[in-house]
């Protein structure tokens, strides 16, 4: 049985910028090519698994959010969401420099055909900054949000997306086993 068969998973990539100097930490970057390799890396992992899987590039922080929403709306077991951008604590950046709030990306996933199922959220974005602590009421038992690195801390990516690379390795390792049915032991 096949249960991620319709299952979306979207990426959301930042690559090109307004103010691209902004945002350089002295000796860290990430280069379009090795951004690229791992997001074909976790498309192909998610792929080989029956995800549909869409990338979205350089979209504008006012499009992100209805990016996931409008594939959120697809039938599916499971939606997981990477996001690879600029940020600060509680927000993501736009290609137009503009940031988005995590919480309204969240809700973004939060329509009628995914109720109850779960969304999975992966951020690799820069966590500086001063944020509301007030934790959003939508987020349920269904929800996961993994980031790349702690509150208040900058996201590193020398030599090219750690974070993601880990993951790819965790999932690859993870479905080499098939998936058990506990209630029917």
């Amino acid at each position: 049985m096949n249960v991620l068969g319709k299952s979306t998973c979207s990426f959301i990539l930042g690559q090109n910028y307004v103010q691209q100097s902004a945002f350089q930490v002295e000796g860290y970057s990430l280069t379009e090519c090795t951004r690229n390799r791992t997001r074909d890396k976790l498309c192909e992992l998610f792929e080989g698994v029956h995800f549909s899987v869409r990338i979205y590039r350089n979209t504008k922080a006012r499009d992100i959010g209805k990016h996931i929403s409008e594939y959120a709306n697809r039938s599916g077991s499971c939606f997981i969401t990477f996001v690879s951008s600029h940020g600060s604590n509680g927000n993501v950046c736009g290609s137009d420099d503009k940031l988005v709030k995590l919480e309204d990306l969240f809700r973004a996933a939060d329509t009628s055909k995914l109720k109850g199922k779960p969304k999975l959220f992966f951020i690799d974005a820069c966590r500086t900054g001063r944020r509301d602590s007030r934790i959003p009421e939508l987020l349920h038992s269904d929800y996961f949000v993994g980031y790349s690195c702690l509150s208040r801390q900058t996201s590193y990516d020398k030599g090219g997306g750690i974070y993601f690379k880990q993951l790819i390795e965790v999932y690859k390792d993870g479905l080499k086993y098939p998936a058990r049915d506990h209630g029917k032991e």
